[in-house]
């Protein structure tokens, strides 16, 4: 009967605390954790973002650069950069403004589909 477990001695109650203190612990730990993973899936989305709209800005400027739309009212073009793919479908609205409507792909293989209107300035 003496090896039983002994909740407590002549110094006090041990266990309740130690068991209080390692919970606590293990929360702090668990929490930690997960906020850790959802900081570093917030920074891929946010990266992935940054890199995407880099995208669309390289290929408006590209667009404007090659001309294209002064050739005909509508089409298709498609730029490769060195982060990415960027597809453009163009519209002509009016005598000087265009409709784009992009497809951009990630190095990382995300897809946005943003669109916009430019002025050609003629």
């Amino acid at each position: 009967m003496k090896k039983r477990l002994q909740l407590m001695n002549d110094e006090g109650f041990y266990v309740p605390y130690v068991l209080v203190v390692a919970f606590i612990v293990l929360s702090i730990i668990a929490t930690a954790t997960t906020i850790y993973s959802n900081e570093r899936r917030s920074t891929f989305v946010l990266l992935e973002q940054l890199e995407s709209e880099t995208l669309v800005q390289m290929a408006r400027v590209q667009f404007r650069k090659d001309e294209m739309h002064k050739n005909s009212e509508s089409g298709q073009v498609t730029y490769d950069f060195p982060n990415g793919t960027a597809t453009i479908w163009f519209n002509r609205e009016k005598d000087d403004i265009i409709f784009l409507d992009m497809t951009i792909t990630t190095e990382s293989g995300s897809v946005f589909r943003p669109q916009a209107r430019m002025r050609t300035d003629e």
